[in-house]
This record gives structure tokens, sequence and C-alpha cells, in this order.
């Protein structure tokens, strides 16, 4: 089932970048190749992972280009309210996208100063926190009722690879610009930590007894961002 989940959206890009490659060729201009974009991202730190994102944008044609975005993670969940604080704490680590855009044509833009696309993102993640964590053992429900119960003070590393699928606007203001986009994707969590593995727990509660559902796996991911940025002539 999984497998065909994967291939779904995999069947879509491919028909999508289908119908983009049909543009004329002709479009493509000898300046429009080989310029460079430098962005900023402005809401990264009300992500999961808060971090400072920066990136550069290439273009390889006029309805191509390639990129890049870096940023470094200073904290993690630190804008959800919902989140006990001492799950996660002293978080710092990096975080990498890599993204494969393709423009619409010029007849789709509107206003005229702005340009639609689509966007493969492969994306992966890196971090360190120390947690504050109560593991119930051989629990009978979801909720808990468990046998025993154990507290860790644990150092937690987390990598998190990921694919997004995104669609977005960039307005030109020359040399500056104004990208916002929106999407989805798929991430795994691995996290390796020194609590002990025997006996595994069952679940995972916050100090205050509530159950945890922060736990290693699979995860449906929504991405948008705003980008402010500058075009090197």
């Amino acid at each position: 089932m999984m497998n065909k989940l994967l291939l779904l959206p995999i069947a879509c890009i491919l028909n999508i970048s289908c119908a983009f490659s049909q543009i004329d060729s002709s479009q493509n201009t000898a300046s429009e190749r080989g310029k460079y974009m430098l962005q900023l991202s402005l809401i990264s730190h009300l992500e999961n992972y808060n971090s400072a994102d920066i990136g550069l944008i290439k273009n390889i044609s006029n309805n191509r280009a390639i990129g890049v975005e870096l940023g470094y993670i200073y904290d993690i969940y630190g804008s959800d309210v919902n989140v006990d604080k001492d799950w996660f704490k002293d978080g710092s680590g990096v975080k990498a996208y890599f993204q494969y855009r393709i423009y619409s044509g010029a007849e789709n833009n509107y206003p005229s100063n702005s340009r639609n696309f689509f966007e493969i993102e492969p994306a992966f993640f890196f971090v360190r926190y120390n947690s504050q964590r109560i593991a119930g053992y051989s629990c009978n429900d979801e909720q808990g009722d468990c046998l025993y119960y154990r507290y860790f003070d644990s150092q937690v590393k987390r990598f998190v690879p990921g694919l997004n699928f995104k669609v977005g606007k960039m307005y030109d203001f020359n040399p500056f610009y104004v990208t916002i986009f929106g999407g989805l994707g798929m991430r795994y969590v691995f996290d390796q930590t020194d609590i002990p593995k025997e006996p595994e727990p069952d679940r995972f509660f916050f100090k205050n007894g509530q159950k945890s559902e922060i736990v290693s796996g699979a995860q449906l991911n929504l991405r948008v961002g705003i980008h402010v940025g500058y075009r090197f002539k």
C-alpha cells in the first residue's frame, strides 16, 4: 500500500514535467540563463524545526531552475504551545533543501511580473537535543494504564530525510523578488537515544502525564513558505 502511495505522486510529477516541457523553447533567452538569486526565508522560525534559512537558486533555462536552501536549527517545536518544553531542550542542528523548479508558460502568469512554478524538493535534517521522557511499559491501552513507568533525561540524535512537492508564485520587482509557495511531503524520523531498548517502552508521556504523539516513523508534512530575494546581474 505504501509503495502505491509513493508511486502516485511520482507519476503525477512525470506528467506535469512532460506538460511543462512542451512550452515553446523559443521562449528561452540567454539573458535568463545562469542568473543567480539569493533568497531568505521569512517564516522558517515558525516551523516545527525553528531555523534561520538562506538559499541560492540558479536559472538553467527560461523555464527551469535548480537551487539549494541551508538552515541552522536553533530550536524544536519552540512555536508550538501544545508541546511540553522539557521534551525538547538545547536543540540545535542543520537542514538542507535541494530544489528542482519548473516554471509555467508566460501566458499563465498573472500579474505580468509574476511566474507560477512547480517544484520537487528533497530535504534532509539533522538535530541533537536533550529530552525529559516518561516511558511506560506493558501498557494496556493507548492512553496508558501501564504496569510501570521510568523517567529518563536523555540525549537524542535525530535524522529526518524527506521529499516535498510544491506549487508557488514568484513576484519580480527587479532586482528584488518575493516568492510564496505551499505543498505537501513525506518525511521519515529516525531517533537515536540512550534509552535502553530492552525492554522496549510501549508509550511515552510528558511530565504532566499527557501522552506524547511525537514518535519515530513516517510523517505527512505541510510545507509552506515566503521568501524574499535578490537577483544578481
